[in-house]
């Protein structure tokens, strides 16, 4: 708050004698810079010293967090067990699963003829297995050596399928 000076009284005297005002009083120009100037020094003083005092305080100590160790409780350990078994017979399965379906079909091997000067898969067959179909050897026969036609060629070795 401010008041403009009207006429010089002095600081703490009232207008009307007898009379004490307080809490607002006029002031020359003069004396409001004055005061304003206490009062910012008295804010930087303030300010000061509670930066000091700020300065003062230790800084809170550090605590480091300590991890504690894996403790596996007995009633973990016996899940653990039954998860492991129970990977294992899934991976038993599948592994089975898959050998079970590669092997399949894929004839056992017997013995090993070399082919002769106009023998045909169908004579090699047919002197095999003389009781069988000869084309289901002929297959057979195929399959086992990684053929891609019936066409042999003398002195080519071929696997027999084992007999029944």
């Amino acid at each position: 708050m401010s008041a403009l000076p009207t006429h010089a009284i002095p600081v703490g005297a009232s207008e009307r004698p007898g009379k004490d005002a307080r809490h607002l009083r006029v002031v020359t120009a003069e004396d409001a810079a004055r005061i304003a100037a206490q009062r910012r020094a008295g804010f930087a003083a303030v300010g000061a010293d509670r930066w000091a005092r700020l300065q003062a305080i230790p800084p809170e100590p550090r605590v480091e967090a300590q991890v504690a160790p894996l403790v596996l409780t007995e009633g973990g350990r016996i899940a653990l067990r039954i998860a492991a078994g129970a990977a294992a017979v899934v991976l038993a399965l599948v592994v089975g699963g898959l050998l079970g379906f590669a092997l399949r079909g894929v004839p056992v091997a017997g013995e090993s003829v070399v082919v002769g000067a106009g023998d045909t898969l169908w004579s090699i067959a047919a002197a095999e297995r003389p009781a069988s179909d000869v084309r289901d050897t002929i297959a057979q026969i195929v399959s086992l050596n990684g053929l891609e036609s019936a066409t042999v060629h003398p002195g080519q070795l071929l696997v027999l399928p084992a007999g029944d």
